[in-house]
């Protein structure tokens, strides 16, 4: 109770008793009054939570499912980028192998395009038959098979 009520109780009773009485029930009813919109305030402002609430757990599901589409586009642009490197990497060496050979004499191209049925020249030089036998089984030192 208020201050008022233990002042009250030391004066003497008389007609102020019923003054005294209402103004402490006025009180009462005041306080009551401010606890019940103290009340209803903290009620809205738990709805609002639970409202904020259930809203952070739907954007989570969202992003949850956002992340993991981003996570298998990135392992797939991973996986991509991989067999590049490895077709690119095999590109490579299979064309260092061929220059190699082609520098051993291994390889005797016709480059003419005329539709011509001649043969390609044989290597004139013993060094570049002897190359071309350490390559080619059966070839003799003259490099003719």
């Amino acid at each position: 109770m208020s201050s008022k009520a233990g002042y009250t109780a030391l004066q003497p009773s008389g007609g102020n008793k019923v003054d005294q009485i209402n103004s402490e029930l006025e009180d009462i009813k005041d306080l009551v009054g401010t606890n019940i919109d103290l009340l209803t305030q903290r009620g809205d402002k738990l709805n609002d939570v639970s409202t904020k609430t259930e809203i952070l757990g739907a954007n989570a599901k969202i992003f949850k499912k956002s992340a993991g589409d981003v996570k298998n586009k990135m392992w797939w642009q991973e996986i991509k980028m991989k067999f590049i490197l490895a077709g690119v990497s095999t590109l490579i060496i299979l064309i260092v192998i061929l220059i190699i050979l082609g520098q051993l004499g291994v390889f005797h191209i016709n480059w003419n395009v005329g539709g011509s049925t001649t043969a390609a020249p044989a290597p004139s030089s013993t060094a570049g038959a002897s190359k071309l036998a350490s390559f080619v089984p059966n070839a003799n030192a003259n490099g003719q098979a």
